[in-house]
């Protein structure tokens, strides 16, 4: 049942057989792959990289979400390569992936940086702070973890 803001009557949603997709592949045309894509982008991507709690990984995912959506709709308005145009999502969505893998690989360490860096400091550039203390920038190290892990084109891999 749903109801009628208009008129505030309720009244069964009535589906007709045209209007479903009969099976995956037929979802799969009816969505666009494209679509299919990125809804396997945003759901599987979070899973993929398991990091402790304090982290904040729904506020990074949030992040990297919105970034994507961003990006997609950046692209459509310059962009007229279809396979470029269909990158700007993903390549949005892993732009930070450097500080899950930061995270991973060296959690104490990592919260040592957070806990003691100004990032407010506009004379020091975030790169150059994570170089510092890591020895390397989240997007080095976010290009190296794509490059090597996931069969993603070199323009998302150089997006990071």
């Amino acid at each position: 049942m749903f109801t009628n803001n208009y008129h505030g009557q309720q009244r069964p949603v009535r589906r007709r057989a045209r209007d479903l997709a009969q099976n995956i592949e037929d979802a799969i045309v009816r969505l666009g792959v494209g679509a299919v894509l990125e809804l396997c982008y945003t759901v599987e991507l979070p899973n993929s990289i398991k990091v402790p709690q304090t982290f904040g990984k729904t506020r990074y995912w949030k992040h990297g979400l919105a970034v994507a959506i961003l990006s997609r709709e950046l692209g459509s308005k310059v962009l007229t390569d279809k396979e470029e145009l269909d990158s700007c999502y993903l390549a949005g969505l892993v732009h930070d992936i450097g500080l899950l893998v930061y995270d991973y690989l060296v959690p104490e360490q990592f919260d040592q940086f957070l806990a003691t860096t100004d990032f407010n400091d506009p004379d020091q550039p975030l790169e150059a702070l994570e170089k510092n203390f890591f020895g390397i920038s989240r997007s080095e190290l976010g290009a190296a973890y794509l490059k090597e892990w996931w069969p993603v084109s070199p323009k998302i891999v150089e997006a990071t």
